[in-house]
């Protein structure tokens, strides 16, 4: 099959244009991926973490700092905000505008680093008995050949990110139990000193639950964004 290229220049509040390409090349790095975790935490707790970008890099391996774009103070639909990022000796960022943004369920964006450039993120949080499922999942939207043979050479992380990523959600599932702990005990004490949350034992990152396989999610915003019809 061929290139099978669709030109979007209207998504909300960027004026950005979109390549969605639907040809593979074998010599890229992986373009897609999927990673879930089990949080002992109620949704509502993960959500808080999970569609807060300026937290992204208290457990992102390689974004270290985030700032919100257009005097926005906190993520919406259409909003836009820039992350900085890192691996080894190599430093880039890149725009982000949030395309999905329902809380508690679903929250995305789609990242920016130029024309013909750009990868979609998107997290679902999913109630259990035990807490929350958190799902993430990534999935290249276009990138130049040329581009994608450079970063395969200079950043070879990231030719499959599936340990790295599966790094992020169990730092984001610790740091979100913690901070749960952390509340639930001020509440049942607010008058005492404040609690301690236990050290999180990491032992259990191997025994949380992961997956990697195409993503509907993924493809359902990703055809959205091609087809213009953006919520």
């Amino acid at each position: 099959m061929g290139n099978r290229d669709i030109h979007d220049p209207q998504l909300p509040a960027t004026g950005m244009a979109v390549l969605v390409s639907a040809t593979a090349h074998p010599a890229a790095p992986k373009t897609s991926g999927q990673v879930s975790v089990e949080v002992a935490a109620p949704i509502e707790a993960v959500w808080k973490l999970v569609a807060d970008p300026l937290r992204t890099p208290q457990w992102s391996h390689e974004c270290h700092r985030v700032r919100f774009l257009d005097d926005a103070t906190s993520a919406g639909l259409g909003r836009r905000f820039r992350g900085a990022n890192r691996s080894g000796r190599y430093r880039w960022s890149r725009t982000c505008t949030i395309f999905a943004c329902d809380e508690p369920r679903e929250f995305g964006y789609l990242t920016s680093g130029g024309p013909g450039d750009a990868t979609a993120w998107h997290f679902r949080l999913d109630p259990t008995t035990t807490g929350t499922r958190l799902t993430q999942a990534f999935q290249g939207v276009s990138m130049p050949l040329w581009l994608s043979r450079l970063v395969a050479a200079l950043i070879p992380a990231h030719d499959d990110r599936t340990q790295a990523l599966h790094g992020d959600m169990v730092r984001l599932a610790a740091l979100t139990e913690a901070e749960h702990q952390h509340a639930a005990s001020s509440q049942r004490a607010p008058t005492g000193p404040s609690a301690i949350p236990a050290p999180y034992d990491i032992r259990r990152a191997s025994e949380r639950m992961v997956t990697v396989k195409p993503s509907p999610d993924i493809a359902r915003c990703t055809t959205r964004l091609a087809s213009n019809r953006m919520p």
